[in-house]
C-alpha cells in the first residue's frame, strides 16, 4: 500500500454503489470543487454525530464549490436503513467502497485506523487535510476557501490528533508518565491556532469516563482550554462549557459559574442547554458544601 502524505495526489475514488444523493464525478470536479471525503461504519457510535454535522456543513457550503461525500464499506441495505434511522436528513452523497479499495488507499496510505475520518481534496486534485470532521474540518474549509489555508498549518493539525490518540492510550492505563506530560505540551503546541482541536482535548481530559481520576491532568485541560477560549473570542458555547469545567476543577468556582451562566444565556440549542443548565446546578451545589481542598 503505497503511503499517503498532505500535498500528494489524491488516490482515485472507487465506488460499487452510489446510495445517496447524486453521483459525484471526481474528474469532472476537477478544477472546480472542493472534495470532502468521510469514511464512516454504522456500527460506531461516533458517526450518528458526524454524518448530521456533515450534513450542516454541507448546506453551510452549498453554492461554493464543496462537495461531501461519505464513503463506507457497510452493506448497501444496511447503510441505506442505518442512515434512514439517524432522524434528520442527509444532505451530501453516499457510496459504497468498491471492496474497501478507497478506504485502503486512504486511510492505510495515512496510516489512520479509526472511524469517522475525513480527508479534504483541493481544486487541484491534491490532499491538503485529514482528520476528525467534527474538531477541525470547518475551519479548514473556511482557510481553503478564503486562501489563507497553509501545508504546515495543516500537517500540525494532523500532528496533534495522532498524539492525543497517543496521550489518551496512555491516560486509560490509569496512570501519569513522563511521556503523557511530554505529550501534552507537543499536543497544545501543534493545536495552537485551532480553538477545536485545544477545546476537544480539554474536554476528554475533563469527562472521559475510561480515565481514572488520578491520571486526569487538570492543569493541563485548563490550560488547553483557556488557549481555546481565547482563540474563539470567548464566544463560542461549547468551548466555554469546556473552560468554566476546567476552572471549577481548579479551584475558581466563581469564574467558573459566571461563565457557565454565559455559556447558558448564549446557547441557542434547546437540546445542549439542559446539559448546561445541569452542569451550573451542580457548580452551585458543591459551591455551597465543603471548599475544594478543604
Amino acid at each position: 500500500m503505497a503511503a499517503l502524505d498532505l500535498g500528494d495526489p489524491a488516490p482515485p475514488v472507487k465506488v460499487a454503489e452510489w446510495i445517496k444523493g447524486e453521483t459525484v464525478s471526481f474528474d469532472w470536479g476537477r478544477g472546480t470543487n472542493i472534495f470532502v471525503l468521510d469514511f464512516w461504519d454504522m456500527d460506531i457510535n461516533q458517526c450518528r454525530y458526524t454524518i448530521p454535522y456533515l450534513s450542516n456543513l454541507q448546506k453551510k457550503y452549498r453554492g461554493q464549490g464543496i462537495l461531501i461525500v461519505g464513503i463506507t464499506s457497510n452493506p448497501a441495505d444496511k447503510a441505506k436503513k442505518f442512515l434512514s434511522s439517524l432522524g434528520s436528513p442527509v444532505e451530501y452523497a453516499m457510496a459504497i467502497d468498491a471492496k474497501g479499495q478507497t478506504s485502503d488507499a486512504y486511510l492505510k496510505g495515512v496510516g489512520w485506523d479509526e472511524l469517522p475520518h475525513s480527508f479534504v481534496i483541493d481544486k487541484e486534485g491534491k490532499l491538503v487535510w485529514h482528520g476528525s470532521a467534527t474538531v477541525a474540518l470547518e475551519k479548514i474549509l473556511d482557510q481553503v476557501l478564503d486562501g489563507s489555508f497553509q501545508l504546515a498549518s495543516a500537517r500540525r493539525t494532523v500532528t496533534a490528533e495522532k498524539l492525543i490518540g497517543e496521550y489518551f492510550q496512555i491516560a486509560m492505563t490509569g496512570t501519569k508518565t513522563a511521556r503523557s506530560a511530554e505529550l501534552g505540551e507537543q499536543i497544545i503546541s501543534n493545536a495552537s491556532g485551532y480553538a477545536s482541536i485545544l477545546n476537544e482535548f480539554a474536554w476528554r481530559i475533563l469527562t472521559d469516563r475510561r480515565i481514572r481520576t488520578q491520571a486526569r491532568d487538570y492543569d493541563l485541560a485548563l490550560r488547553a482550554s483557556r488557549a481555546a477560549y481565547e482563540l474563539s473570542g470567548g464566544n463560542e458555547v461549547p468551548i466555554m462549557d469546556t473552560y468554566a469545567r476546567a476552572l471549577f476543577q481548579a479551584g475558581k468556582r466563581a469564574e467558573a459559574i459566571q461563565l457557565e451562566k454565559k455559556a447558558i444565556a448564549a446557547c441557542k440549542d434547546t437540546h445542549f442547554r439542559p446539559e448546561l443548565e445541569s452542569v451550573l446546578m451542580r457548580f452551585e451545589r458543591l459551591s455551597r458544601e465543603k471548599p475544594l481542598g478543604k
